[in-house]
């Protein structure tokens, strides 16, 4: 499974792997992760058709894109896309 995860705090991308592992020791499914920290560098690759099979949205990034604008665009070039909102605080 390819999870991405978009969150402009890369220090809670180590929480993101810890639970990766977790799911994969319980399940045996592969996850694979990426990571961006910018909402942009995801677009660009989504225009690229580098898609994902789960996007782990941040509701709240530092620039001119929060986490629900970023699934709206997500979804007009992923149809299926399946998403999750995350937040740290």
């Amino acid at each position: 499974m390819k999870c991405v995860c978009v969150d402009d705090e890369p220090i809670f991308w180590e929480q993101i792997r810890m639970v990766a592992a977790r799911c994969m020791n319980y399940t045996n499914i592969q996850i694979d992760l990426y990571f961006y920290e910018k909402p942009e560098a995801l677009l660009f690759d989504l225009d690229e058709e580098r898609f994902y099979d789960l996007y782990l949205l941040d509701i709240e990034f530092g620039g001119d894109v929060n986490g629900l604008e970023l699934a709206g665009e997500i979804r007009k070039r992923d149809e299926d896309a399946q998403i999750i909102f995350l937040t740290s605080h």
